[in-house]
């Protein structure tokens, strides 16, 4: 089926944003070639498990710009919400590595996907936890089995909401994540109103959108990036500085 909605009046904000949207197109395509690298990754792995979550927010990134394509700006807060989410994840599985949250991200993945399925035999759920040498007095803590939020943040902060684990990687992205609250849960009239109506608010949307793509790389790769990617990266940050958007921490 070929038919879709999109929103024709938000197309003289791309006409104005050609070269941006080019480039972003671009920075995309160069990070998504780097990471598929083709091999096959164990993902109940530390190596796999962070794979997994730099592929996911390439995933969300390019369904956000293809809306930003159709025209469908408001997606972009919610899915930016979501890479941001996803960011945290990947920062924190990097950080805290000796502390095995890797590990707890992954067995509290299948315990609360055991909850649901009401699968009372855990036997093999127990094996892995020790074939993965976590501690079994949080993994039996009331907290951790509660399944609420993010309970295998456990080892290393009692208050495990997204919000709190924002705190974890930065005071700027904790501030930008509940901006980005504010535009999923659409709950205020002076974000019905006026969302989309200048052009600095499309133009910080495609600006988190950058931002957060580029730092979970920079986390994913710990650092080590191709020569394509630092070219178009700093022709984007060009542009952005040309607006007045400051993009440092």
């Amino acid at each position: 089926m070929e038919k879709f909605i999109s929103n024709g009046s938000n197309f003289e904000v791309l006409d104005d944003h050609k070269k941006l949207i080019s480039r972003m197109y671009e920075f995309i395509q160069a990070i998504e070639e780097d990471i598929s690298k083709g091999e096959f990754i164990n993902y109940y792995t530390y190596e796999g498990s962070y794979q997994l979550i730099m592929e996911s927010i390439v995933q969300y990134v390019k369904e956000a710009f293809n809306n930003i394509l159709d025209g469908n700006f408001y997606t972009l807060g919610a899915i930016n919400r979501v890479i941001v989410e996803n960011h945290i994840y990947l920062y924190l599985i990097k950080k805290y590595k000796e502390e095995r949250i890797w590990a707890y991200w992954i067995v509290h993945s299948l315990l609360k996907q055991a909850k649901k399925c009401n699968y009372s035999n855990m036997d093999l759920f127990y094996e892995m936890c020790e074939e993965l040498e976590l501690d079994i007095n949080i993994i039996n803590s009331e907290e951790f089995q509660k399944t609420y939020s993010n309970e295998w943040a456990l080892p290393i902060t009692r208050k495990t909401t997204i919000s709190n684990l924002s705190k974890l990687v930065s005071n700027k992205l904790y501030r930008d994540y509940q901006d980005l609250c504010d535009y999923a849960h659409g709950t205020s009239i002076f974000l019905k109103i006026h969302q989309f109506t200048f052009y600095e608010t499309f133009e910080y949307h495609v600006k988190i959108l950058f931002i957060y793509l580029d730092k979970s790389y920079l986390v994913y790769s710990d650092g080590e990036v191709s020569e394509k990617y630092v070219e178009i990266k700093n022709e984007i940050n060009d542009m952005f500085i040309e607006k007045n958007y400051d993009l440092e921490e």
